[in-house]
């Protein structure tokens, strides 16, 4: 049993995918009210996913002489990203304790784009990886809120007002996720 719970831990701190997948989550749960909605706003969200994706793997590519200007680029990347998520009316206002909304994204974007650029030789395989990744993301989104659905369809709406307990059921679906390599 101890074996089993050395091994959880470790993909859940080893993979990067677990960061994306928390924040995946932790977007859907805040924002999203019904399952309907979720499929326009997961593709918002994924495609601003897509573009940071994208750009750090061109620029990547064509700064591999300059590599100390790749984490200011992945950084300016992430901001449009948020930018262009927040222009589908998403991510308004404060999270728990006045913390912004951005800076929870902030943290997937910026692990996106390294953990893609871990596993790039720029050849059309790249981009396989990249659909995978985002289509993963998107499936995250969509299943989320028709698990979210699911517990307010019961009534159960009060699972979600403790802070703690938003965190454990995020954690669960981060250690489950952690362990399918979308990229």
């Amino acid at each position: 049993m101890s074996e089993m719970i050395l091994l959880f831990w470790d993909q859940l701190l080893k993979n990067n995918i677990v960061l994306i997948s928390f924040t995946a989550v932790l977007l859907i749960i805040v924002e999203t009210p019904k399952l309907r909605a979720s499929f326009k706003e997961g593709l918002i969200i994924t495609g601003a996913m897509a573009f940071s994706a994208v750009s750090a793997w061109f620029f990547s590519y064509y700064l591999s002489s300059a590599d100390f200007l790749l984490p200011a680029v992945y950084f300016l990347n992430s901001l449009i990203a948020v930018k262009l998520i927040k222009t589908g009316n998403l991510l308004q206002g404060n999270w728990i304790a006045g913390i912004k909304r951005e800076f929870i994204a902030l943290p997937a974007l910026l692990s996106l784009q390294f953990n893609i650029m871990e596993r790039t030789n720029y050849n059309y395989q790249d981009l396989i990886i990249l659909a995978a990744a985002l289509t993963g993301i998107y499936l995250i989104f969509v299943i989320t809120t028709a698990i979210k659905e699911q517990l307010d369809l019961k009534e159960s709406k009060d699972i979600f007002h403790k802070e703690y307990t938003l965190f454990l059921v995020l954690a669960f679906l981060s250690a489950v996720m952690s362990g399918f390599d979308f990229l």
